[in-house]
Parts: structure tokens; C-alpha cells; sequence
């Protein structure tokens, strides 16, 4: 008992050092999401309503230059039992023979036309499609509405054009119109006329330095709507048919092809005019 009050003490274990905390790497930014028609439509309308409030355009419209878009433009909707739809961008179906024939004719405008300015030659000029119903971000056609106006009143005037979607071309392009025209064979229970097709056009805006994507004018006055143009590069165009999302005919619009806007069909389903 006496040795035990002389013996050292037991001493504690030392504390271990703590683990270093790793910090985690920062998330890599998010690409930004490709436009849609519902992005390109808000896009149009904020240099439109700039233009018509005399302002400048807004720093997100010079912003949208440079990024990739997905636009769709239904086309060809018509009553179920119709047999071909009118316009520049139309269709028809042989029951006899089982054949539709499916022509879609862009636009081509004199660069002056969207500047208002004149020049000796032109200027560049652009190819593209006027947007139908700029007003909807519909991706479909719209189920007709019942009941339908007065059989005795006389029919509307279709609103004129107020938005486009273009590239630029230059040289030997500007004299040349090349449309998009599908010719196949299928039953008349594999396209539904009510739903009509599609015209699926993919690329990039303009970027700033090329004069940024949107441009509108007001030719008729203050009080009228602006007339606006999106200006693109175009990778590809595609006919679909949204019954059942085929893609009937595609043009990839690679620098080699821009010489002739309908090269590079897909086989004899989708040759150009």
C-alpha cells in the first residue's frame, strides 16, 4: 500500500487528429438549354415590343445570340377527311395510289428588305419560313374549334406574316429558291390530316458581331405590329410526321451543302426540288 502512492499515474492516450475535410469540387455550370419555339417566340416578342417602344433592345435578346435552337412549326392541318392542305408549305394524298406528297418552298428576301436600306446589289440575302401563329407555343396543330364560324359570314383574311426565321446567304445563293418536297408511299391510316406534319428546323442563333439574332421593323408605321425576323444558321431540316414522330425526309445544311438549300435528302423518301 505504501509503493502504490509512488507509482506514476496513468495517463490518458493522446487525441488523434481529426480527418482534413475535403471539400467537394464545384459543380460544373450548366450548359444552357436549347431554345424552343416557346424561348424564340419570347425572345421575338421582347425586340418587337423594344422596336415599338423606339428603346433599345434589351440585353437578353443580345444575349440569345450565339445559342442552339430546336423550333418546330406545325404545317398542313386540316379537316380528317381532307385530301391535300394550301400554302407554301402543304401536302397531298393519292388514295389510289397510296401516295403522299409532302412540299415545303422556303422564302427568300433581299437583305434590304429587313434593314431598309437599299445597296447597288442587295446585299446578302436571307432564306427562311415564316412562323404561322407567333402567337402560340403550340408544337401541334389546334384541334378545330366546334361550333365553327357562320357558314353565311364571310370568311377572315389569314393575318399577315409578322415573324420569320432565316440564314443568311450570299453570292449564287441569293438568286436561288430550292424547296423540301417528300414523296412516299403509306396508308391513308398512317398520317392523320387533322394532325397535319411537321417541319423541325435545328441550328444557332446569330451572335452579336453578325448584327444579333432578331430584327424588326415597323414599315407600315408606329401603329402597326413590328415585323420581326430571327436570324440562324441552320444544321438540319426535318419533315416529321407527328402521328407517330417518323422523320419523312432531312437535310443536314453543312457549309458544303449551303450552295444548294435542298442537298442532302434522305434518299429517294426525301428528294428536293
Amino acid at each position: 500500500m505504501a509503493g502504490r502512492g509512488s507509482a506514476p499515474a496513468a495517463q490518458a492516450p493522446a487525441p488523434r487528429p481529426a480527418p482534413a475535410t475535403v471539400r467537394p469540387p464545384d459543380p460544373a455550370p450548366d450548359a444552357p438549354a436549347m431554345l424552343d419555339r416557346a424561348a424564340l417566340l419570347d425572345i421575338a416578342a421582347q425586340a418587337a415590343d423594344d422596336v415599338a417602344a423606339n428603346a433599345p433592345l434589351r440585353p437578353a435578346v443580345a444575349a440569345a445570340g450565339g445559342r442552339r435552337f430546336d423550333l418546330v412549326l406545325p404545317f398542313g392541318c386540316a379537316a380528317a377527311e381532307a385530301l391535300e392542305s394550301p400554302g407554301a408549305m402543304r401536302w397531298s394524298f393519292d388514295p389510289k395510289t397510296t401516295t403522299l406528297r409532302i412540299a415545303v418552298d422556303p422564302i427568300l428576301w433581299r437583305g434590304s428588305e429587313w434593314t431598309g436600306e437599299d445597296s447597288a446589289d442587295g446585299g446578302p440575302g436571307l432564306r427562311g419560313f415564316w412562323i404561322a401563329r407567333p402567337w402560340s407555343t403550340a408544337t401541334t396543330c389546334v384541334a378545330r374549334r366546334t361550333p365553327g364560324p357562320d357558314p353565311q359570314a364571310a370568311p377572315l383574311d389569314p393575318p399577315a406574316p409578322t415573324l420569320a426565321i432565316a440564314r443568311l446567304v450570299e453570292g449564287g445563293e441569293v438568286g436561288k429558291v430550292r424547296g423540301y418536297e417528300v414523296v412516299q408511299r403509306l396508308a391513308a391510316t398512317d398520317f392523320d390530316p387533322a394532325q397535319g406534319f411537321r417541319l423541325r428546323i435545328t441550328g444557332r442563333l446569330s451572335s452579336v458581331d453578325e448584327g444579333g439574332p432578331v430584327r424588326c421593323l415597323q414599315p407600315d408605321g408606329a401603329e402597326r405590329r413590328p415585323v420581326c425576323v430571327i436570324t440562324a444558321t441552320f444544321s438540319e431540316i426535318r419533315i416529321e410526321n407527328p402521328k407517330n414522330s417518323a422523320v419523312l425526309g432531312s437535310w443536314p445544311i453543312t457549309d458544303a451543302a449551303r450552295a444548294s438549300d435542298g442537298a442532302g435528302g434522305a434518299g429517294s423518301a426525301a428528294a428536293p426540288r
